[in-house]
């Protein structure tokens, strides 16, 4: 998996890469190829180990967010957020 930039963010989508807890590079580019700036918080409804965690759009509880500087499981998995969240 590759950032727009050519950057590789880890070398394949399965339990020893994407979802291994480590990538090779944080996602902080946009699909536009701007930097994020700063430590954004993204919807991910998703454990660190790929499964759905209260999908985004389920009725009660919170949503999983991820942060787009993180390279361990928080890049998708970094804290739940009530769903009436902007």
């Amino acid at each position: 998996m590759y950032l727009v930039n050519g950057t590789i963010v880890t070398t394949d989508t399965t339990t020893s890469g994407l979802w291994s807890g480590t990538l090779l590079h944080a996602i902080g580019l946009d699909i536009l190829g701007r930097p994020i700036i700063g430590s954004s918080p993204t919807w991910t409804g998703t454990a660190a180990t790929g499964v759905g965690l209260n999908p985004l759009g389920s009725i009660g509880g919170n949503s999983e967010v991820g942060a787009n500087t993180i390279t361990t499981q928080g890049w998708v998995q970094s804290n739940p957020a009530g769903q009436t969240n902007p």
